[in-house]
């Protein structure tokens, strides 16, 4: 995955997004360019994981300048009070309630292309972490129909941005291509967008973090 830059700068297109594609390096290796693309593309990758940027209609649409952050989110605002349009954890729920749902097809064309990919690069089995109660829905759907193209162990949010209170717990599963034995809580953000709290400042950004719990 790319991203068209924001300033049109024109010296930073085709930027690599790649979240969930890591490199380890060490001292002597020869690197080439698609290694360096990993190299960019994973820490761009995981702070779009803990943030989102409004912008235009999309600031408008999705909260109103008076709106207050949710528990463990932050809408980040200018010198005067007036939103960015940069939201970081758990208010990035407040764009997730504006924009229309994704379907059970959409959610089931997400799934095979991911797992034919991993495929592809050899991968049999992976993990899937953090995965909505829709999704969980169209994860069981596929598996009963003998669809999933590889094994995924599933692991539910309890605490879903944009939901007030806690989805309910999943029930316990596993067939030879699926398993739900697991849930996943975020506790706070990641280090790449300074949103992972610390008990001392980023030396980058004027902020410890965010956690996402109040108690």
């Amino acid at each position: 995955m790319t991203v068209d830059c924001a300033c049109s700068c024109g010296n930073c297109t085709d930027l690599p997004v790649t979240p969930f594609e890591a490199l380890r390096v060490s001292y002597g290796m020869l690197l080439g360019e698609d290694d360096f693309r990993v190299l960019m593309g994973n820490p761009r990758g995981k702070q779009q994981l803990h943030s989102a940027w409004l912008h235009g209609s999309g600031v408008v649409w999705g909260y109103r300048v008076a709106t207050e952050a949710p528990v463990g989110g932050v809408i980040e605002r200018d010198q005067v009070g007036q939103p960015t349009g940069l939201l970081h954890e758990t208010a990035m729920g407040l764009m997730n309630r504006a924009m229309p749902p994704s379907t059970p097809d959409d959610f089931a064309q997400m799934i095979t292309a991911a797992l034919k990919h991993q495929l592809s690069l050899g991968i049999t089995s992976s993990s899937d972490c953090g995965v909505s109660p829709q999704l969980l829905e169209v994860y069981r759907a596929m598996d009963a129909r003998g669809e999933l193209p590889a094994r995924v162990n599933v692991m539910p949010l309890r605490r879903v941005d944009g939901v007030p209170r806690p989805v309910p717990l999943p029930q316990l599963f596993e067939s030879d291509m699926l398993r739900v034995s697991t849930v996943k809580f975020l506790a706070d953000g990641g280090l790449s967008g300074a949103t992972a709290a610390l008990s001392v400042p980023y030396r980058h950004a004027d902020t410890k973090g965010v956690l996402r719990f109040d108690r």
